[in-house]
């Protein structure tokens, strides 16, 4: 690590290594959902094979060690300087959170349903039949126990990968490139889901503002890590969960 690079990073990173590293860790991200997006190809991933899995593992950990290393012996930055805050009750934190994440994203799919004249939900009162359940709501487990294994370590890994970056790294700016990097975060966030719909991406970006103001709040990145990665294995949705249980049982 270059001791001038070192001294610089103690003010704060640069802007162009908050761009350098975003673009290592997203770029490939943003093209493909840039590409369907603009194409009129919109995907409602449920849920994603053991081969899928394994190959966005390897192709992330790639990625993030590209990253880190640019960011170490170019930047002259580690992530050691971060607030991690790696306890058990902070793992236990991210559930809460989870929850309330999942929960505030149900109100805003709500209220775009409604402004889209979208179709009632199943009759109140009742529990919901899997065909009465949106496809993008419904919980798919995986067949073994090798698959629970690995969508967890993804699960996990990704939500480390994306609030790395998107919080932690990005509020290690220099002050005066604060507010537009948070303003880009959100906007990379938004960006890489916009395959999904632009619904979708209008709810990842304030799903990126909510995560500002939590970490704002609690000053630790890992409780936010470990909600995104339950996210991630049950879905951002409090509402598609309990259908998903429902519908098993």
């Amino acid at each position: 690590m270059n001791a001038d690079n070192t001294r610089a990073a103690d003010q704060g990173l640069a802007g162009i290594h908050i761009l350098i590293t975003g673009a290592i860790m997203f770029g490939e991200f943003l093209w493909f959902s840039s590409s369907a997006w603009l194409s009129v190809e919109t995907y409602a991933v449920t849920a994603y094979s053991d081969t899928d899995n394994f190959q966005m593992l390897l192709f992330q950990t790639s990625r993030l060690t590209l990253a880190l290393l640019y960011l170490y012996y170019v930047a002259g930055w580690s992530i050691r300087r971060l607030s991690w805050g790696i306890t058990v009750y902070a793992t236990l934190l991210g559930i809460p959170i989870f929850l309330a994440l999942g929960l505030g994203q149900d109100l805003v799919a709500i209220v775009l349903d409604g402004l889209q004249g979208a179709p009632p939900n199943p009759t109140e009162g009742t529990a919901p039949s899997p065909e009465d359940v949106p496809v993008a709501t419904q919980l798919v487990a995986p067949a073994t126990a090798g698959g629970w294994l690995l969508t967890i370590g993804y699960a996990l890994l990704n939500g480390v990968y994306e609030e790395l970056f998107l919080v932690g790294i990005v509020l290690a700016v220099r002050q005066d490139w604060r507010v537009a990097a948070m303003v880009a975060s959100v906007l990379v966030r938004a960006g890489f889901h916009t395959y999904q719909g632009l619904d979708i991406a209008f709810t990842m970006a304030l799903l990126g503002a909510a995560m500002f103001a939590l970490y704002r709040l609690i000053g630790k990145l890992w409780p936010l890590m470990v909600a995104h990665g339950i996210a991630d294995i049950v879905g951002l949705s409090v509402i598609g969960l309990v259908y998903g249980i429902l519908g098993e049982s």
